[in-house]
Order: C-alpha cells, then sequence, then structure tokens
C-alpha cells in the first residue's frame, strides 16, 4: 500500500512538472507606451513582445501590429479595452483570438493593396470601435464574430469615389450586440450567410451596407432589423444576381436601398417601416427587374424611385428597373417616381399616398422617359385609389391598349400648383365613383393660349374607348388659376385627350363664366 502511495506521488508530480514545463516563457504582457508590436519598449515586461503561448492586454496606448502574428508569433490571447488601440498595418495577417472590451481596432494607414485579415475568433465583450482608411483591400475579419458588445465602424478619412470597407467572412456569426456603420463612405461588406450575426444594425451618415450573398436566417435565435437613420445611408446589394435579404428595414431619417453593380432579380423580403422617405434605385441592366420590395411597407414615409444609372445603346435601353410587389401596402406617404422606372406588380402596392411620375429623359441619346410600369402576371385591369399627378408616363400592362386603368382618386396633371403639364395614359382609362362620391380632375390654366403643357394641363390617355367616354361623367372638373376672363373669352382648351373621349372646357360669355361639355 505504501509503495503504491510513492507511485501515485511520482505521478502527480510528472503531470505538474511537465504543466510547469508547457508554460515555461509564457508572459503577460501590457501596453507601457505606444509602439510596434515587436518593440520591447511597447511593452510592460520590456524583455520582450506578445508572441506564441503568451498574452497581451491593450488598454492605454496604440499599438501597431506591423508583424502577422500567426503559427509560432500568435499569442494565446489579445484584448483591447477602453483607451487602447491596435493599429493593423497592410498585408499583416492576425490569428490570435481577439477580445473587443470597450477598446479600437484600427487600419494603421491609408491605401495598401493587400488586406488585413484577423484570421482568429472575434469576440466583442462591450462596445468597442473598428475604423478604416481609404484603400482597395480594408480590413477582413475571417474568424467567428461572437459576444453581447455592440460594434460600431467608422472611416477616418473619406476620399471622393474611394470606399473604406470593413468585410465579413465568416457564416453564420453568433455576435448578438448589434453594429452600427457610420461616417465618410464606410462599408460593411458581409460576405457570407448570416455573417452580421443576430443582433440589429443601424447604418448612420455616409455609411453602406453590402450584401454579397442570400442571407438565411433559418433556426437563427433571431433575424436582425437593419435600420437606416439618416438620408445618406444606403444598404444594397452588391455581386450576385438573384440575393434574397429577410430582414426588417426601418427607414428612421431617410436612407436608400440601391445596388453596387448591375445585378438583376434581387429581392428584399423583409417588412419595411417608413417614418421617412425612402429611395429606391436599381443600377442599369438589361434582363428585368433590378430589385423588388417584396415584404409589406407601411408608415408616414414614402419612396422615392431614382436610379442610379442608365444607358441606351441605340437598340436597347439598359435601364434601373425596381418593383413594389406586395398589394397590401399601406405606406402614406406617397410614391415618386422621378428617375428610372418603377413596377408595380400587384393592385394595392402603391400604398394610400398620392402617386407622381416626372417627364424625365432617361438618356441624351434615347427617346425613353420615366415611367410607371402597372404589369402584373398574368395581364389585369387595374384600379388605384391613389390620387395621380405628374408629367409623366403610366403604362398600363404595356401599354398595348388591351387593359384598362381605372381611377377613384384626385387626377391633376402636372408636379406642382401653376406648372402645368400633359400626363400620359398609356393604356385604356376610366373615372369611378368612389362612393358616389366623383373623380375630380385638376387642371391648371396659368397662360393665354390653348396648348397643353405650355397654357394648360391636360391628361392624355392613348387609348380611349367607350368605357372612358361613359364614365366622364364621373368626373368632377376643377379649374384652377384662370388667367382674368377677358383673356380667355372664346378659347377652346382641350383638358382631356383621348381617341374618341375628348374633353373640352371653353368660355361662353365676357363674364368669364364657363361650361364644360
Amino acid at each position: 500500500m505504501k509503495q503504491d502511495k510513492h507511485r501515485l506521488t511520482g505521478i502527480l508530480m510528472l503531470i505538474a512538472l511537465a504543466l510547469l514545463a508547457s508554460h515555461a516563457g509564457a508572459t503577460d504582457y501590457n501596453d507601457t507606451a505606444s509602439g510596434n508590436w515587436n518593440s520591447t519598449n511597447t511593452w510592460s515586461p520590456n524583455t520582450g513582445y506578445p508572441a506564441s503561448g503568451d498574452t497581451a492586454v491593450i488598454d492605454s496606448h496604440t499599438v501597431t501590429a506591423n508583424v502577422s502574428l500567426t503559427n509560432s508569433t500568435a499569442p494565446t490571447s489579445i484584448t483591447v479595452s477602453a483607451g487602447g488601440t491596435v493599429a493593423h498595418a497592410d498585408a499583416v495577417v492576425v490569428a490570435s483570438p481577439v477580445t473587443m472590451s470597450g477598446g479600437t481596432w484600427a487600419q494603421s494607414v491609408s491605401g495598401g493593396a493587400a488586406a488585413r485579415r484577423l484570421t482568429g475568433p472575434v469576440t466583442v465583450t462591450s462596445d468597442s470601435l473598428l475604423t478604416a482608411r481609404r484603400g482597395v483591400q480594408g480590413i477582413w475579419l475571417d474568424g467567428p464574430v461572437s459576444g453581447a458588445g455592440r460594434m460600431t465602424f467608422r472611416a477616418v478619412d473619406g476620399y471622393q469615389g474611394e470606399y473604406q470597407s470593413v468585410y465579413l467572412t465568416a457564416a453564420s456569426n453568433t455576435h448578438s450586440g448589434g453594429m452600427v456603420v457610420e461616417s465618410n463612405s464606410l462599408s460593411l461588406v458581409a460576405v457570407t450567410n448570416q455573417s452580421l450575426g443576430t443582433g440589429d444594425i443601424t447604418v448612420n451618415a455616409d455609411g453602406y451596407l453590402w450584401f454579397r450573398q442570400t442571407q438565411d436566417y433559418t433556426g437563427a435565435p433571431r433575424t436582425p432589423i437593419v435600420t437606416l437613420a439618416t438620408p445618406s445611408s444606403v444598404v444594397g446589394f452588391q455581386s450576385v444576381d438573384g440575393m434574397t435579404l429577410p430582414f426588417d428595414l426601418v427607414v428612421q431619417g431617410g436612407g436608400k436601398v440601391t445596388m453596387q453593380s448591375e445585378r438583376v432579380n434581387e429581392l428584399w423580403s423583409g417588412a419595411v417601416t417608413l417614418n421617412t422617405n425612402l429611395t429606391l434605385a436599381a443600377r442599369r441592366n438589361n434582363n428585368g427587374v433590378g430589385f423588388a420590395l417584396a415584404g409589406p411597407v407601411s408608415g408616414s414615409g414614402g419612396i422615392v424611385v431614382y436610379a442610379d444609372d442608365v444607358y441606351w445603346s441605340g437598340v436597347t435601353l439598359f435601364q434601373g428597373l425596381v418593383e413594389l410587389r406586395r398589394g397590401t401596402n399601406t405606406y402614406a406617404g406617397g410614391t415618386t417616381v422621378r428617375y428610372g422606372r418603377l413596377k408595380v406588380s400587384a393592385d394595392g402596392a402603391l400604398g394610400t399616398g398620392p402617386v407622381t411620375v416626372y417627364n424625365t429623359l432617361l438618356d441624351a441619346s434615347s427617346p425613353l422617359r420615366t415611367a410607371l410600369q402597372l404589369d402584373a402576371t398574368p395581364d389585369m385591369n387595374w384600379s388605384l385609389s391613389n390620387s395621380i399627378a405628374g408629367d409623366g408616363t403610366i403604362w398600363v400592362e404595356g401599354g398595348t391598349g388591351s387593359y384598362r386603368l381605372t381611377s377613384s382618386g384626385t387626377v391633376s396633371p402636372g408636379t406642382n400648383s401653376g406648372a402645368v403639364a400633359v400626363l400620359t395614359v398609356d393604356g385604356q382609362f376610366a373615372f369611378a365613383k368612389n362612393g358616389g362620391t366623383p373623380v375630380t380632375l385638376a387642371i391648371d390654366a396659368v397662360n393665354v393660349g390653348t396648348t397643353p403643357g405650355t397654357d394648360h394641363d391636360q391628361l392624355k390617355v392613348d387609348h380611349g374607348d367607350a368605357t372612358l367616354a361613359a364614365s366622364i361623367t364621373n368626373c368632377a372638373l376643377v379649374l384652377n388659376r384662370i388667367p382674368t376672363p377677358n383673356q380667355m373669352n372664346g378659347l377652346t382648351l382641350t383638358i382631356l385627350s383621348a381617341p374618341g373621349a375628348e374633353r373640352m372646357w371653353r368660355s361662353r360669355s365676357k363674364t368669364g363664366r364657363a361650361r364644360t361639355p
């Protein structure tokens, strides 16, 4: 028995010696001055610098990671606490586990063609900051990101036409603390599925949030909510066709959903809440819809369509086309098609607010202009209760004249009071009484003369039929800003132009009173 006890004691001593040997040379380092990672003057103790088996805590100074920390040079852990900064140099790879505990991880200098990569796990335990500078590659977070602390991404030097970029490449990150993108055109790029984690994401002034892959949150604890907090905040699609983004989108201070390149068939499937106006802007393509909002759109704000670019080849218009698909949208701020094309594929997708379509030339060499396309599958007759205004064109199922738009809202050619214009419906058209109340056709006549679009407003219907002629009795005419009676005496103004169903206004006496046949 005594012999067994001695044998057990000897084994325990050997294990202890082995453990001590395995930790021989391991040092816990703290920053003591700003400087390079491999300078002994940067650290306490100043007998060396953090390498394999060591730990490093940066909480008071800026330490420049000027050497790659991989394999035999990688510390066991790196902790960046409040007051501390790691400046990541060009082409440097850091493989150590990194804990962000209130400190800053920064791109060290502007420019540089090589990426700065964190390949080890990153844990965010409290609110921390990552800053980027202009350059080709930026900073890549290749390892998994976790923790309940918030991560803010900020650009520190803006430069015209050049982004400051941070890339998240690990799939299914568990980070729950949320992310904030802000300042000077910084681009946060989600390269893989769920690389943004599960916390909510806010995009602030001049911040960009780009996606390179469909985001599938099936089975995840939650799907993040994305908030556009300022008018210059942007979120959008990058690199591949056919992505789906399931996030609920809150437009708090304005912002834009867009595409960085000429992609097609991108889909935002989450709910959109418009507390202010949202701009939708697709880039040119010739293969169909750039992107679509398929989820419900609600709120007091509106939608503005302003395509980022178009191109006319002489045969084909490469245009920016966006689509509204949900027929139960309730947003109340209105829809403005200012530049590019808006496709509406479901009755009710335009919400409850007014609709304005501008007559903007899409390309200097092209005859094609801004348009609202009412285009369902299969083709159908349309009914809109929205007020309609503008000087552009509404296409009804391709403008063939086989299908009809029936309006039960006020129709006001022109873009504002006193700016006369011709509003065109390319298709059939009819007026409908809403609960017995006639539809209003509001016409401004601001000059003495009879030229539509110059002297007075006009509603032009390219494909008139008997339905329009019969429905004119459902229309109440409102004439605004009429010149003096003597000036208008005897003039006849064509205020509704359609084959077989024109409607005129003309003065009937020198008193200036009018009648409408």
